[in-house]
This record gives structure tokens, sequence and C-alpha cells, in this order.
């Protein structure tokens, strides 16, 4: 019965108090940042590993351009936790940032020191001391927003060959992140323990037929030299840049592409004002379903007086396996249509006008307890009377 009442509440609490993410952000400055500015280049040219590590960390952390990983982090990348648990390869990595960003969208991380030796030919070995710091804006793996500031050490180890991490070994100080947020010890264990459950029910490498274009688009994924380069001025632009976001989890693209004063109107009558709160809904559904993969069927374009009105109508694809405000994962595979608007202008997004059903995607995925029959209280029909008198 405790149980019982445990996994409702749950459901309550995530689904009906957690939908609707604060508009309310709260950014911390970054004591130390690199000085190149956005989507510089931190591929395989490596002029030293410091300044290596330092962009690496910083355009992926700071600038929210995940999908650097793909450039930075050897296809095979090894992450190994001082939990024992361990990660295996650029998309796994790529799920569990982006599962904190979502958590933490004005999430900083600050260098503090790094500690490192090695050639480029043998390769080099790293030890990097950090902080983390911002506001709990978002459902955590712990439990629901709490809007609480926190600030949590962490040191990382690496080895780099090539100008990739091909291995990295991570501490952090997990209980002092969750007294900090203000979640019962009990509480937030037990939600990891739920979702541990759900933990490996992806599609990511089994993906239907009907997405097999979203593949080829990844499979010619845009490098930081091109998204730095590209012009918001074509049809083909334009879905360049939706990919980037969706599929390839490049949030920071928000800060090339959206004007400062970017509007949306979202599902379910949200009003979203600057990038900050388009960012933090994005990585909301990124960190709900690990594997979403987005598609564009149709688009439609006319010039006016205000600018360039852009209308896109898409697919996404997904599983429901991260923790999000839509409640308990429930590991069900989703299919979400809908159809934005966008207004642009000098290359820029202004605004965007999105609607798609989201009433119905919780309907499909909210997990239900199932209520069983008891024996003696259900009523015998004859042909139940006929099995037993036999």
């Amino acid at each position: 019965m405790i149980d019982k009442l445990f996994f409702l509440s749950y459901v309550c609490e995530y689904v009906f108090s957690a939908i609707i993410m604060s508009n309310s952000l709260h950014p911390n400055s970054l004591n130390r940042q690199t000085q190149q500015g956005i989507f510089y280049h931190v591929g395989y040219a490596m002029v030293d590993p410091v300044t290596f590590v330092e962009n690496t960390l910083d355009t992926i952390w700071n600038q929210k351009m995940v999908g650097a990983i793909y450039e930075t982090f050897a296809p095979g990348i090894r992450v190994h936790r001082s939990s024992q648990e361990e990660l295996y390869g650029q998309e796994s990595l790529m799920v569990e940032i982006v599962e904190r960003l979502a958590a933490f969208p004005d999430l900083r991380l600050t260098i503090e020191n790094i500690i490192w030796q090695g050639s480029a030919e043998q390769g080099y070995r790293v030890s990097v001391r950090m902080n983390f710091a911002g506001h709990n804006l978002g459902v955590s793996r712990y439990g629901a927003a709490t809007h609480r500031e926190f600030q949590q050490a962490a040191l990382m180890d690496g080895r780099i060959m090539n100008g990739r991490f091909v291995e990295i070994w991570v501490a952090e100080d997990e209980r002092s992140l969750v007294e900090q947020l203000g979640h019962d010890p009990l509480d937030a264990m037990r939600s990891l323990e739920t979702l541990d459950l759900f933990a490996g029910k992806s599609v990511m490498f089994d993906t239907p037929a009907s997405m097999s274009d979203v593949r080829r688009e990844q499979s010619s994924r845009l490098s930081l030299d091109d998204i730095a380069t590209l012009q918001l001025a074509s049809l083909d632009a334009v879905q360049q840049v939706l990919s980037a976001l969706w599929n390839e989890r490049q949030i920071g693209v928000c800060e090339r592409f959206y004007r400062d004063d970017f509007t949306c109107h979202w599902a379910s009558n949200r009003q979203l004002t600057g990038r900050a709160d388009y960012q933090a809904v994005v990585l909301g559904q990124l960190a709900a379903f690990p594997d979403l993969t987005f598609h564009v069927d149709d688009l439609i374009e006319q010039q006016r007086d205000d600018g360039w009105h852009v209308a896109v109508s898409w697919m996404m694809l997904g599983t429901h396996a991260g923790p999000s405000a839509y409640g308990i994962p429930s590991g069900k595979h989703v299919q979400i249509g809908g159809i934005s608007q966008y207004v642009i202008q000098n290359q820029k997004f202004v605004s965007e006008r999105t609607e798609w059903n989201e009433f119905r995607l919780i309907q499909k995925i909210m997990v239900r307890p199932v209520v069983y029959e008891q024996q003696e209280d259900r009523e015998f029909s004859p042909i139940d009377k006929e099995k037993d008198h036999d």
C-alpha cells in the first residue's frame, strides 16, 4: 500500500505540478572563460592540451553545443564514474549531458585547475578540477524542480589521442548536490531507482524506417565551423538549423540564429520569451525522450514587409525514457506531429508559433497503476461455474 501511494504521488508531482517550467532564469557569471567567442573550432587542430580541454568543456557545457562531442570525443569513448556506473559511446554521453542541462538550464562550468602530461605523439593525460553552478529550474533525476541554487565540485581525468578524448574518469559530490536542491535523500534514491528501470530502453540504434532521412542527415552533420558560417537565407538552411538543434543537440545554435528578444508560443499555451526560455524547453523535450529524432515533412515560405515567413510541418519520434515533467518514464515509443510558423529577419528567428497535442502525448505515456480484481469479489459467470464444477 505504501509503495502504491508513493507511486501515485510521484505521478501527480511530475505531471500536474511540473508541466509548466519557470520562465525565470538566473545566470551566473563564469570566473574563467575562453576568449575565442562562440563556435570556435575544437576538433583535431589541437594547439595544446590545456586549450583543448578549456575550449571543449566550455563549448559543450557553457555554450550548450552538446553535439561538439562528435568532434572532440572518440566514437567509443568510455566514461568511468565514482558510482561504478559506466557510459560507452558518444550518444550515451550526450544523453547524460542533455539531461543535466535540462535540469539546470543556466548551468555554468568553471575550470579551476588542469594538470597534464604527455606529447602529441604519445597522447596526453589530463586531470581537471572544475565547478558547476546554477539553479534547478527543470525536472532532474532526483525529482521536481526546486528552483534552488547549487554549486558542485567535480574532478575529471582523461586520456586524449589524436585530438579527441578516448577515455575519462569522473568523481563528483552527488550527496551535496541532492541536499542543496532540497530533496529528501530517500525520495531521491527512489527516483533514481525508477529511472534505472528504463535505462537503455531507447530506440537510438533501432530507428523506424520512416526516419531513415533523419539518419542520413545525421551522417552528414554540420561541423562547428559549418554552423559558424551558415547563412539563414534559404529553406535548406532553415532545415539545417532545426536539425542541428534537435537531432545533433547543438542547443547553442540559438545564440547564433535566434534574436535576443525571440518569442515563442509553444504547446499548451506556453509563452516563451528570450533564448534562455526556449533552450530550456528544447532541453526538457530532449531529456524526456533521449533518442528523439526530428523530421521535416514540408516547408512553405513567403516574403512579407515584416520579414520572411516560413511554415514547417514536422514529426518527432522518441522513447519516453528520461526524467521530465511528463512523469515516471514509461519506456513507450511516441510519435509527435506538429506545425511551426517562423518569422525571420536579418537571418535570425524573431518569433515562432508552434502547435502540437501535448495533452494526447501525456495521455499516451502516463504510467498508471494496474488494479487487479480480487478473486473472492468477482461474480462467477455460468461458464466459470461449469469449469469450477469440473
